[in-house]
């Protein structure tokens, strides 16, 4: 997925035109802090994966050990839809929406099977200066086996710009 990060082309906003009022804690509760800018741009899926998405990067492309980011496919995000976790599917045919949290040493996602949760998008556009907009309460699972759960509760509104 870092992959399709930094090379999908399409639509960033500044760190300045985010508004994120999301919590990222550990299971001792302790905050996770992404440093850097935060943004949203519209593209493929994935570099070799066309279906569209929104993406959210929030911290450092050079330095991606703390870093969150979202890609949500456009068909599956109409506003005030629910959409629960863990969710799975085929590598080449994504649907709804995944997020993943980078905390060095720690890796966690929707993805993972101890994920649980939901989001719901509020505003959904790919128009560049249009609305991206969603509220969350989830639990990521752990991509490594002894890693530890990172919960995310919160909303999240951001500008569309270019891609990073």
């Amino acid at each position: 997925m870092a992959v399709a990060l930094a090379a999908a082309c399409a639509l960033v906003a500044s760190a300045s035109t985010a508004e994120a009022a999301l919590v990222f804690s550990r299971e001792d509760g302790t905050a996770i802090t992404f440093p850097g800018k935060t943004r949203v741009w519209c593209g493929p899926w994935e570099e070799d994966v066309a279906v569209p998405a929104i993406h959210v990067f929030a911290g450092r492309l050079r330095h991606p050990q703390h870093h969150w980011q979202l890609s949500a496919v456009r068909r599956d995000v109409a506003p005030g839809t629910r959409l629960p976790f863990p969710l799975d599917f085929v590598f080449d045919h994504p649907r709804g929406a995944q997020i993943f949290a980078a905390d060095m040493p720690n890796e966690a996602s929707t993805a993972e099977e101890e994920a649980s949760g939901s989001m719901t998008f509020t505003r959904t556009s790919c128009r560049r200066g249009g609305v991206v907009a969603f509220s969350i309460d989830a639990v990521l699972g752990s991509e490594f086996i002894d890693g530890e759960e990172i919960h995310v509760t919160g909303t999240f509104r951001g500008r569309v710009g270019h891609a990073p």
